[in-house]
């Protein structure tokens, strides 16, 4: 963007908790607030400075010592966010009390998807025809070659915690509890609605 020779307006849609421009789609049209600090210091926490170039590495080093210029510029270009997390959470909110249904809605959701289940189910009540609406973006440990994003695995979490708390528990497969929730769910009327990474939701 340094070489942006006229006037530029952006529009912004964000998924991201609280909205931060530097961070909604790595923040494209915003100005880069990183510094080399900063990278040297997940480099180094993730273990990633050998797996990067040398090249790379060398710059980084440079920078935080002053010999390079730092990154951050001013920003070029006005960002408007025109869409966010929270204002879809109350879209559906609204949406769902028109349907009848008795709504609770969870804005900035963040954090492993185990607390994050356990979090949520504390708001779904016992009783019938409730939807629970939520919003924000939960983190999942990949381990292995399972199938399912983290979404998915936030709302089967959800569900064990709430079948777990009448006292039974699941056993079994990815897919036998994805059947569990298809059937059961509707069996007790329960409505799950994840708003999460983007505004469209997934339920």
């Amino acid at each position: 963007m340094e070489s942006l020779g006229c006037k530029a307006v952006s529009l912004v849609m964000s998924d991201v908790v609280g909205d931060d421009l530097s961070v909604i789609a790595s923040g494209i049209t915003y100005c880069d607030k990183s510094t080399f600090s900063d990278a040297k210091k997940i480099l180094i926490k993730y273990d990633l400075k050998n797996l990067v170039p040398k090249t790379v590495w060398k710059r980084i080093v440079l920078g935080t010592k002053g010999v390079l210029p730092e990154t951050p510029k001013k920003p070029k270009i006005q960002n408007y966010v025109i869409q966010s997390n929270r204002a879809c959470v109350d879209l559906m909110k609204t949406r769902a009390q028109k349907l009848g249904f008795v709504t609770k809605a969870v804005y900035s959701v963040e954090g492993n998807v185990y607390d994050v289940a356990s979090k949520l189910s504390k708001h779904v009540p016992r009783s019938k025809n409730f939807c629970l609406v939520f919003g924000g973006e939960p983190t999942v440990t990949v381990k292995g070659k399972g199938k399912g994003g983290r979404n998915q695995e936030l709302v089967l979490h959800l569900l064990k915690k709430l079948k777990d708390r009448d006292k039974k528990i699941i056993h079994g497969s990815l897919q036998e509890l994805t059947e569990w929730m298809e059937i059961h769910v509707l069996q007790v009327q329960l409505q799950i609605v994840a708003c999460q990474q983007s505004p469209s939701a997934n339920i």
